[in-house]
């Protein structure tokens, strides 16, 4: 990351050095090194700032038959889940009744 100082130095050797990107004839070669250095500059990531490493979310399993606990009844479907939680419903006509399922790690 470069500077307000930097940039406007880059900003006025290139003024001063080039023309379309093709340095000028006579130009001063301690300025096109100078300017090829900042811009490379630039182009490096900042080292102060290191990125903080992404963090995986934990994965969960659910039993694929559970229990409808009004009913007993294995015909259930899963609605939607939330981190270690999953919804769930009884499929029965009668009884369409509602209840959570933890998840184990995996």
């Amino acid at each position: 990351m470069l500077t307000k100082a930097q940039k406007k130095e880059i900003k006025t050797l290139k003024k001063e050095c080039l023309a379309n990107g093709q340095p000028l004839p006579g130009a001063d070669p301690a300025k096109l090194a100078r300017i090829e250095a900042l811009i490379e500059k630039a182009q490096e990531p900042a080292a102060g700032t290191p990125e903080p490493p992404e963090k995986e979310k934990p994965k969960y399993s659910f039993p694929t038959k559970s229990r409808c606990p009004r009913c007993q009844t294995t015909d259930t479907e899963a609605t939607s889940t939330q981190d270690n939680i999953q919804y769930r419903q009884c499929k029965r006509a009668i009884c369409k009744w509602k209840y959570t399922v933890r998840g184990v790690k995996v």
